[in-house]
């Protein structure tokens, strides 16, 4: 476990053997992690003392494939499981929201237990529960599916990794993308509210500009 740490995303296996330091990574929508992986709720098989991190995906419920459909046809039926398009960019809004830059230390920090949480008043009964969106000494925002995540994904043009694009033309499928993913502007106030000014720009210059040379 002090030697090792492994970080799965959206995996379907449910046979991890115990000893590394595992950090599995999945959308709540993804209904193959859901079924055939661990959970935090179903982390039977994902190794002792694994982490979980768990977040909606901006594709749940679109043209009718939501979560509950059961008709799977591959690995790429639906893109709450494509990595490039979705969890890669959660990944990364953890880590840098909490100024965490080694998977070892995003492990050791989400398995951290605050010495005061362990009073005997229950945290729940305070004016303010100062433990709801924290993961250990993590904080994870509320609001990181709704708006940090698909602006995110907007920022780093991630879009283009879709696997089920809709619509034969270029305009449909600029329409269909802007149900679900917030237009640069946008997507400009959510990053620079938590990251400061230039965050959209520097961002979209490392993951579009770079790979577009």
């Amino acid at each position: 476990n002090q030697a090792l740490t492994v970080v799965t995303i959206g995996a379907v296996c449910q046979q991890f053997c115990d000893g590394p330091a595992y950090i599995h990574i999945s959308m709540l929508d993804d209904y193959l992690a859901r079924e055939f992986g661990v959970t935090r709720k179903n982390p039977a098989g994902g190794g002792k003392d694994a982490v979980y991190f768990h977040a909606w995906s901006p594709y749940d419920g679109i043209s009718g494939e939501g979560n509950n459909s059961k008709e799977i046809t591959s690995l790429q039926h639906h893109d709450s499981h494509n990595m490039n398009a979705c969890a890669i960019q959660f990944l990364y809004l953890i880590m840098r929201i909490n100024g965490i830059t080694s998977f070892r230390e995003l492990y050791k920090t989400a398995r951290y237990v605050d010495p005061r949480s362990i009073l005997d008043i229950n945290p729940s009964n305070f004016a303010i529960d100062y433990t709801k969106h924290k993961q250990g000494d993590l904080v994870i925002p509320p609001n990181i599916d709704e708006e940090l995540l698909p602006a995110m994904i907007r920022a780093t043009d991630a879009d283009q990794w879709l696997w089920n694009p809709t619509g034969e033309t270029s305009q449909e499928s600029d329409d269909f993308e802007e149900a679900f993913l917030p237009d640069s502007n946008e997507a400009k106030v959510y990053l620079e509210e938590y990251f400061g000014y230039s965050a959209y720009e520097e961002i979209y210059e490392i993951c579009c500009i770079a790979c577009n040379i």
